[in-house]
């Protein structure tokens, strides 16, 4: 369980130190009259999505990035099932040596 709440507090402290950079960079946008993009951000409308990461926008329509995501999921599963085999085979092998 203690794994499980270090990885919120860490996830919970990138977030806010995420948010801190975008905040600084609207105060930056205001005092300079600079139009500086977020450090992170994502933005979703229409039939697309713009991921803005270091000050660069990226934009992507929301049926690319389903049927990218469905290609992920079809390769995590590949490799999950390759971890696995894997894991049995180095299971047996440590057993015959036992």
């Amino acid at each position: 369980m203690t794994k499980v709440y270090r990885f919120l507090l860490v996830l919970t402290l990138v977030i806010l130190i995420i948010s801190g950079l975008n905040i600084r960079n609207q105060g930056m946008n205001s005092l300079t009259l600079e139009d500086r993009k977020p450090v992170l951000a994502l933005l979703a409308r229409n039939d697309e999505v713009k991921i803005f990461t270091l000050g660069q926008t990226h934009t992507y329509s929301k049926q690319e990035l389903s049927t990218d995501m469905a290609m992920a999921r079809q390769q995590l599963e590949k490799s999950r099932l390759a971890v696995n085999s894997y894991l049995r085979r180095f299971e047996k092998a440590a057993r015959a040596l036992l």
